[in-house]
């Protein structure tokens, strides 16, 4: 009877474990969503705000993946919460190591600052200087 328990207790520990969503499950999810935001035959706004509750979800599992803060921001400047994106944008500026996305966080970090003389033009320049294109 007690190895029985036991058994069973072990089954359904296992099984809480791999029914999770992964962390890579919610930042499809968010994608999905932010393409919907942003489709132009689509203007449901509600599809952004689940893209950004995802992208959250996804850095609660693992913080340190810039993409998922990248996204992140992406999304809460579509919202107007500039505040908010600029955080996450410092965030995946600080963890991502790949000079190229470097330069696409800071091309939308000048469009958050452009209203801001003196540190929009650092970097705008920084991406010019490391050849980012539109597409991240």
């Amino acid at each position: 009877m007690k190895k029985t328990a036991l058994l069973m207790f072990t089954l359904l520990l296992a099984l809480s474990s791999c029914t999770g969503d992964s962390f890579r499950d919610h930042v499809r999810r968010g994608n999905r969503n932010y393409e919907w935001a942003t489709d132009t035959l689509n203007q449901d706004s509600t599809y952004i705000y689940e893209a950004c509750t995802e992208y959250e979800r996804a850095i609660s599992r693992d913080s340190m993946i810039a993409l998922a803060h990248y996204n992140a921001g992406n999304a809460y400047l579509l919202t107007g919460k500039d505040s908010t994106a600029f955080h996450e944008y410092m965030v995946a500026d600080s963890l991502e190591s790949d000079f190229t996305r470097q330069a696409h966080i800071h091309r939308n970090i000048g469009v958050l600052l452009q209203s801001e003389a003196l540190n929009a033009p650092d970097s705008l320049k920084y991406t010019l200087l490391n050849g980012a294109v539109e597409n991240y």
